[in-house]
């Protein structure tokens, strides 16, 4: 028979990857956003954000650095 422990064990490692596969989905989900707002506003228009331009590159790479780097971690 499993004791209260183990029991205990086994709750706490579905609410622990429960709650990992949640901040990994919503990582995602607001990388993905950041990513299809700079896409969006590089396209055109009067209210552009060029590509080339360092400053966005270097947000992008933060950005992305960061969410490997989060998720690295969590792992």
């Amino acid at each position: 028979m499993a004791s209260e422990a183990d029991k205990l064990n086994c709750v706490n490692s579905n609410t622990y990857r429960l709650h990992a596969d949640n901040l990994r989905w919503s990582l995602l989900g607001g990388y993905a956003a950041f990513l299809a707002a700079i896409l969006t506003f590089s396209g055109g228009g009067t209210h552009t954000i060029s590509l080339q331009d360092p400053a966005v590159t270097i947000l992008a790479f933060i950005l992305s650095f960061g969410y490997l780097w989060i998720l690295a971690v969590q792992n």
